[in-house]
C-alpha cells in the first residue's frame, strides 16, 4: 500500500501538460551545434532532479526550467533535432565498446562538489580520439582546448557550451604508430601513462606489437553515398587506415573489390591495411544476419503454409 502511494504521488509529479509545438520547438544550443560533429553532455541529470525530485513539474517555474534543459539535447532527445550525442541511451542492449569508452570518459570527468571542470591532456587526446568537438556543461570548463561558445541561464541554473575547433568532422586518420592490445584494461593503462592518441593508436587482433606508420600518402577522391564510403588514394608506402565509423560486424572494407581484414582500433574504430600504389577504397554495411533471418522467415512461412494445407485447414 505504501508503495502504491509513492507511486501515485510519484506519477503525478511527472505529468507535464503543455502546448506540443513548445515542447518540441528547437532550443537555442540547437542552432549552435552542427549536425555532424559529436557532442558530449554533462550535468544535465544533476540539474533535471534537483527540480523533478523536488517538486516535479507542476509550477511554472519548474516547467520554464524544464523547457530550458532541453538546451543540454540530452540523450535520445537530440534525434527530434538531428543532432549526434556521444553519451546515448540504447537501452537495454549496449556495445561493450562505446560503453567502456563512456564510463571511462564519465569516470575523469566528475562534477560532484566542483565548480569547475578541468580537461587534462590524457583526457583531452581521448576526447579527441573520440571526436568529441562540443561539450555541453553545467559547469565552466578549464581547458586550452575547449573555447566557450556561450552561456544559457535560467533562474539558477546556467548551460555552457564550449567547442574544440581542431577536432573536424573528418572520416579518417593515419596514425604514426601502432600498437596491439589484446584486453580492455590495457586501453585504460596506456591511457593513465598518457600513451594514446590519434598518432599513437591501440588496435586489437593484429598479429604483431608494434608498428611505424607510413603518412606519405594523397587522397583524390572522397564520397559518400547513405552510410557507405568510396575513397580513391595513392599511398607510397603499405598504410594502417583508420576510418572513423563505430566498428560493427555487419561493416565490410574492400580495396579494389576485394575484401580486407579489419581491425578494431581505439576500441571504436575500423582500421585497416592499405598496400603500396593506387587504390580504391570502399566501406560498406553488409546485415549478413538481417539478411540470413529473411530467409530463415520466409522458409518457415512456407512449411506453416504446407502444414495448415495438408491439416486441411486452407
Amino acid at each position: 500500500m505504501f508503495n502504491i502511494v509513492i507511486l501515485i504521488k510519484f506519477t503525478f509529479n511527472y505529468q507535464l501538460f503543455l502546448n506540443k509545438d513548445i515542447v518540441l520547438s528547437t532550443p537555442k544550443s540547437s542552432n549552435i551545434i552542427d549536425n555532424n560533429s559529436l557532442y558530449l553532455t554533462l550535468g544535465q541529470g544533476n540539474d533535471w532532479n534537483d527540480v523533478f525530485l523536488n517538486k516535479g513539474w507542476l509550477t511554472e517555474n519548474s516547467i520554464n526550467n524544464y523547457l530550458f534543459f532541453k538546451n543540454y539535447l540530452y540523450q535520445n532527445s537530440n534525434l527530434l533535432f538531428g543532432k549526434k550525442i556521444f553519451n546515448i541511451n540504447t537501452g537495454t542492449f549496449k556495445l561493450r565498446r562505446p560503453e567502456y569508452l563512456k564510463d571511462l570518459v564519465e569516470k575523469n570527468i566528475s562534477l560532484e562538489d566542483k565548480k569547475t571542470i578541468i580537461i587534462d591532456r590524457k583526457l583531452q587526446n581521448l576526447l579527441e580520439i573520440i571526436g568529441i568537438r562540443y561539450i555541453i556543461s553545467s559547469l565552466p570548463i578549464q581547458d586550452d582546448a575547449y573555447k566557450l561558445l556561450t552561456s544559457l541561464q535560467n533562474n539558477k541554473y546556467k548551460i555552457f557550451i564550449y567547442k574544440d575547433s581542431q577536432i573536424g568532422s573528418e572520416l579518417f586518420y593515419v596514425p604514426k604508430k601502432i600498437k596491439k592490445i589484446t584486453f580492455l584494461n590495457e586501453f585504460t593503462e596506456n591511457y593513465q601513462d598518457d600513451k594514446i592518441s590519434l598518432s599513437h593508436s591501440l588496435i586489437e587482433d593484429i598479429p604483431f606489437a608494434a608498428i611505424t606508420n607510413n603518412e606519405k600518402y594523397s587522397l583524390s577522391h572522397i564520397e559518400t553515398y547513405g552510410n557507405n564510403l568510396k575513397i580513391k588514394g595513392s599511398f607510397k608506402n603499405k598504410t594502417f587506415f583508420v576510418l572513423q565509423q563505430n566498428y560493427y560486424p555487419e561493416w565490410s572494407v574492400y580495396i579494389d573489390g576485394k575484401r580486407t581484414s579489419i581491425y578494431k582500433t581505439n576500441l571504436i574504430h575500423i582500421g585497416f591495411f592499405i598496400p603500396k600504389g593506387t587504390h580504391d577504397i570502399e566501406l560498406r554495411y553488409e546485415n549478413f544476419y538481417f539478411k540470413l533471418g529473411l530467409v530463415i522467415s520466409f522458409m518457415y512461412l512456407l512449411l506453416f503454409i504446407f502444414i495448415l494445407f495438408k491439416l486441411k485447414r486452407l
